[in-house]
């Protein structure tokens, strides 16, 4: 019945709204209105909904009002000034105060020029929408899969929402590949206080749904990507004002306007929230809450979410030409709000079970082994081996993080949307410390402890490493890291210095070097990357097939020792200390999982010849460091080094392995004085 009245069109000779009431629903009835959306949004409707209902079954009647009459204006504004109040409103020179709010405004209006791709769900459409809402599912069960994977409820659904059309499109046989299909939200733009006005005050933005993403918590993690990304966009305001505009323009032209912009995506989706307590209409206690939000343009779906004392509702209006049976896709919408709830219920379930293990098998076990010592050995050798059964699926909260591991040198500044931490300490000469991969700038403390006293240290977190956020735009590489340390670099002002890196990190410093050689006086290369190569083992492990999702989620501990005893020469200096550095910040929840898309990317290059492609035009004076027992960078490639750099010098250190600015801190930073001073 909702279906068929959803397709007559309201009187226009009339207000535009209509109230139907539907007898013997579920020994109930129930009250279905039409309002058109001109009349108001998704927030103030909801208190039109609320000022016709009783917070208690037996509320009096309420006291009568006189509304005094407003005299409207007997002319309208002149165009003019209309757009002088919304130049106003935009506030351009807020909006134009740095390159990177104009950049948005460009990727804004760019996105927007994107066909989207064909699917089942577009097409030509017919009259007739097909309504249908889901059982609704508890907030609570909600709420707590948000925290198990430390996303908001809207992650929870649209994640849901994702994985539910993604199984109705490989119903039609769509191919997946790298599908997005894009959605239009709306955005709340009111200023707080005015949600009881009348009118329509809401932005859209564009949201990439990841439907071709199979595993749900990787899934989960990328739509929480995209949606912490539009949280700090300007879109929602921009595209509010440009609706105004539009509005204002011949009615052909906006409608043809608006129609352009409405093809560019999929569907249109809303998230509104509703009394978290029951309310009463006529003595009656309602159930329940739906809305249908409605579709612009040749946008054949709307997809509603609702939540009401303490339940949630998804609500789907689709055009029956493109989806005949909606039921389906929300059939499949609670399957996967049941499959992420296990998920989390199975997290947190893990975590209880380390934890009782930890309290009581192993203090058994302790008992056993160490024949009943003194109580402080018992609690110090219990204490060890709880850390090292920490299977790291829980992540270490981002404030445990920043407390632990900043001091008075520790800075943050954003580069291209992307938070990055950094240490500047010490005056003189500016040398640049880069570190390698799993790592994090504290690899270098022992170095800044030597030379800072010469030198003028900065050393940083790269991206997706230590505290500095992934970068959230593009995928991994090399030249996204070489652009990224040049706007970093500009950002501070510096315009010649010597630069110095381990692994990775002499990989992304020598190609620095390489691609801007006026900026680098020197480089010093520690075990760097830079030739084709076997890879590492830890490498090769998370690159199995069915393992790069599990390594992404779950992170032990003895997993992390095992790999530093591996790359370090002398097994004695690996302490606990240490072991806990690399293991918390490999649980950091903005990068968790970052690591294995680095992985991945160096299964694809390591066997490439272009993965060395440059080395022998490198201008600056070179210092390359080697420890003789290094397993993942052999010291075997330091021929072909010295082969294409003649001019190089070399030092290679007996019993150290990967890591010289750990094991031999003092030796390594001598030599590099040495170096830089000559």
């Amino acid at each position: 019945m909702i279906s068929d009245l959803t397709a007559m069109s309201l009187d226009p000779t009339k207000s535009l709204w209509k109230l139907h009431l539907i007898e013997n629903y579920n020994g109930g009835c129930v009250l279905f209105w039409r309002i058109h959306h001109c009349i108001a949004d998704g927030i103030s409707l909801i208190h039109v909904l609320l000022s016709t209902a009783d917070k208690t079954k037996d509320a009096p009647w309420p006291e009568m009002r006189v509304l005094k009459k407003v005299d409207t204006p007997k002319k309208g504004k002149k165009p003019g000034k209309y757009f002088r109040d919304i130049s106003n409103q935009l506030n351009f020179k807020k909006l134009k105060k740095t390159a990177a709010d104009i950049a948005d405004m460009g990727n804004i209006l760019s996105r927007q020029m994107i066909s989207e791709p064909k699917t089942v769900l577009k097409g030509t459409l017919g009259v007739r929408k097909c309504a249908a809402w889901s059982e609704p599912f508890s907030l609570t069960d909600a709420k707590s899969v948000g925290r198990a994977f430390g996303g908001t409820l809207n992650d929870v659904f649209v994640s849901a929402v994702t994985g539910a059309l993604r199984r109705y499109l490989l119903e039609k046989n769509t191919i997946m590949d790298d599908l997005d299909i894009r959605v239009s939200m709306p955005v709340n733009v009111r200023p707080s206080g005015t949600e009881l006005e009348l009118g329509n005050q809401f932005g859209l933005v564009s949201l990439g749904l990841p439907v071709y993403i199979e595993d749900p918590i990787a899934r989960f993690r990328e739509v929480k990507k995209r949606n912490d990304k539009i949280k700090g966009s300007p879109e929602a305001s921009v595209n509010f004002h440009a609706l105004k505009t539009m509005g204002m323009a011949p009615a052909n032209i906006a409608k043809k306007t608006a129609d352009f912009f409405a093809d560019k995506g999929t569907a249109v989706m809303s998230n509104v929230p509703g009394p978290a307590r029951s309310i009463y209409f006529a003595g009656q206690e309602i159930k329940n809450i739906m809305f249908w939000v409605p579709c612009t343009g040749h946008i054949g779906m709307g997809i509603s979410i609702i939540s009401y004392a303490g339940k949630v509702t998804l609500g789907i209006a689709s055009d029956e030409n493109l989806v005949s049976d909606p039921q389906i896709i929300l059939e499949y919408f609670n399957e996967e709000m049941q499959n992420l709830l296990q998920l989390a219920q199975s997290e947190e379930s893990v975590n209880k079970q380390i934890d009782a293990y930890q309290t009581t098998k192993t203090e058994n076990c302790l008992s056993h082994i160490m024949n009943e010592p003194s109580d402080t050995v018992k609690a110090e050798g219990f204490g060890r081996l709880k850390k090292m059964l920490t299977l790291g699926v829980k992540s270490v909260p981002f404030h445990k993080l920043l407390k632990k591991y900043t001091d008075e040198d520790s800075r943050f500044i954003e580069i291209n949307g992307t938070r990055v931490h950094y240490c500047d300490q010490g005056e003189g000469p500016v040398v640049v410390l880069l570190h390698g991969i799993l790592s994090s700038l504290q690899t270098w403390n022992d170095w800044v402890e030597s030379l800072s006293g010469h030198y003028r240290i900065i050393r940083l977190d790269m991206p997706g490493f230590g505290l500095t956020e992934h970068f959230e735009s593009e995928p991994y590489s090399k030249e996204l890291n070489i652009d990224f340390l040049n706007r970093f670099f500009e950002s501070l002002g510096l315009e010649k210095f010597d630069i110095a890196g381990n692994s990775i990190g002499g990989y992304f410093a020598w190609n620095y070097a390489l691609a801007y050689p006026e900026k680098v006086n020197k480089l010093v290369l520690l075990d760097p990357v830079g030739y084709p190569q076997d890879l590492p083992g830890i490498i090769n492990f998370v690159n199995i097939p069915g393992l790069s999702n599990l390594a992404a989620r779950v992170t032990p501990r003895i997993f992390i020792e095992k790999s530093i005893r591996e790359i370090y020469g002398n097994k004695a200096k690996v302490t606990d200390e240490l072991i806990d550095q690399y293991h918390d910040m490999l649980m950091n929840p903005q990068n968790r999982g970052v690591y294995v898309d680095i992985f991945r990317l160096l299964k694809q290059k390591a066997s490439s010849t272009m993965l060395c492609h440059g080395i022998n035009e490198i201008k600056a004076p070179t210092l390359l460091m080697w420890g003789k027992d290094d397993p993942w960078v052999p010291v075997g490639v330091v021929k072909e080094w010295e082969r294409d750099l003649p001019l190089s010098k070399t030092i290679v250190y007996d019993g150290v392995g990967h890591l010289p600015m750990e094991e031999i801190p003092r030796q390594s930073a001598s030599d590099t004085h040495a170096f830089l001073m000559s």
